[in-house]
């Protein structure tokens, strides 16, 4: 007779495989008050009912879970597969009662999606409700809002977990209001549909995405928002090897649009001469729009690739300076990088001085250990390369005996002539000894 060990892994094989009647079967050879994983038995017995369209016989054997493991972690994820099992079938009154009492309390991408899509399901039936009372109450704009709250947290949903199966559902459940024309009746902006033509792409719904993009732009009039739409579908038409019509497209665009809007086409085409490997021509493109009236954010992304193209073909002291100038910008992650570089191509003109006070200047704006870590070590080196032995040596030191000093601990360690990886010769304690019995006796 196997052991309740070797069923209950049999049983779990079975349930990955989707084999879920034989996945039951199986578990009910195990006694779940007998058995130390007694509430995970009755609850992938639950996952694998729900799975097979048994809502009845899985609410049962929630209820039977709550009963013998009632501060069990796995009630609200039964509760949560049940509420998704409902809501995939229509039945929003069993789904708005699991729901209430698992929302929140499940983790992992595949049931957030399912969370998001039971969420705006239950808004879809808040609308039909709605839709009744406003006839009776006239309240047309009450039922409006509605509409679109459903339809936005779909959307939401489908944008942010896109391939999860939970995500899909929202997917298939706005292209049918498409189909249906319900979407465009619902007053939803410009700015919706762009959103929606960049998830179905993300979702390898190329076709559907050229659709709604299409679409929209030939529905709405010219606005900000407008703009970034044709932006992004300019940019759908160059990843799908369009090059030329996205050209054409953004082309016959820029003649009535506004600066920003240029500047935004600019930068874009700036990539296209970048990833064509025309760099001189990418970075003085880069550097003209971070000069002109663009937006912020687009000057400074574009003069961070041209100071990268610059690092690329070692003109430090353009680098340099690019560099410099991104020092307070608003992106966190160009800034941080930046501050970095700023004083790191001081360092490679061999401007010692100046790179360690550029360094010891980012240390104090670090945002983690290993960053400042990261720049104190270049700085002992730049003291190095200027005859400052103690000084660096000193503040090498403190870096490799940095627990949060990262990678920058080890370089360290080795430049002061020590073994980097002398942590690792510790001699033991006999707690792995004493790990492994433990093992042996779970």
């Amino acid at each position: 007779m196997p052991s309740a060990d070797n069923t209950f892994r049999e049983g779990w094989t079975l349930l990955s495989e989707e084999q879920f009647a034989e996945a039951r079967k199986t578990f009910s050879g195990i006694t779940p008050g007998d058995y130390d994983l007694g509430d995970y038995v009755l609850y992938f017995t639950g996952i694998a009912l729900s799975r097979e369209g048994k809502p009845e016989e899985a609410a049962e054997i929630l209820e039977r879970l709550l009963s013998a493991f009632p501060e069990s972690p796995l009630v609200p994820y039964l509760r949560h597969a049940l509420a998704f099992a409902a809501a995939k079938e229509g039945d929003i009154p069993a789904a708005t009662k699991y729901f209430r009492d698992s929302r929140g309390k499940v983790t992992g991408n595949g049931r957030k999606a399912a969370e998001g899509y039971i969420a705006a399901r239950l808004m879809e039936d808040r609308e039909e409700e709605g839709e009744e009372k406003g006839e009776e109450r006239g309240e047309e704009q009450k039922e409006e809002r509605e509409q679109k709250r459903a339809a936005e947290a779909h959307l939401e949903n489908f944008s942010s977990y896109t391939v999860q199966e939970g995500a899909l559902l929202s997917m298939d459940r706005l292209w049918g209001w498409r189909a249906e024309g319900k979407l465009s009746g619902w007053g939803l902006p410009v700015s919706f549909y762009g959103r929606y033509a960049k998830a179905l792409f993300r979702a390898g719904e190329e076709e559907g995405a050229r659709a709604v993009f299409q679409e929209t732009l030939e529905r709405f009039p010219p606005s900000d928002d407008y703009y970034d739409v044709l932006l992004d579908y300019g940019e759908f038409l160059r990843k799908q090897g369009d090059t030329s019509r996205a050209r054409a497209l953004l082309r016959r665009a820029t003649k009535d649009a506004p600066a920003s809007f240029r500047s935004e086409v600019d930068y874009l085409f700036a990539r296209v001469e970048w990833k064509a490997g025309r760099t001189t021509k990418a970075r003085r493109m880069f550097l003209e729009i971070a000069e002109s009236e663009a937006r912020p954010l687009t000057a400074e992304r574009a003069r961070y690739q041209a100071a990268w193209i610059a690092e690329e073909e070692e003109d430090w002291k353009t680098a340099t300076e690019q560099f410099g100038k991104l020092r307070r910008a608003r992106d966190k992650k160009i800034r941080r990088e930046s501050v970095f570089r700023h004083a790191f191509g001081f360092y490679r003109q061999k401007r010692y001085g100046e790179a360690i006070a550029a360094f010891e200047a980012g240390e104090k704006e670090a945002s983690s250990p290993v960053e400042r870590a990261r720049r104190a070590y270049w700085r002992a080196r730049a003291f190095a390369e200027t005859g400052e032995e103690q000084k660096a040596d000193a503040l090498l030191r403190t870096i490799a005996a940095d627990p949060g000093a990262g990678p920058y601990a080890i370089f360290s360690s080795l430049r002061l002539g020590g073994d980097p990886f002398g942590m690792l010769n510790a001699p033991s304690s006999g707690e792995t000894a004493h790990c492994a019995t433990e093992k042996e006796k779970l």
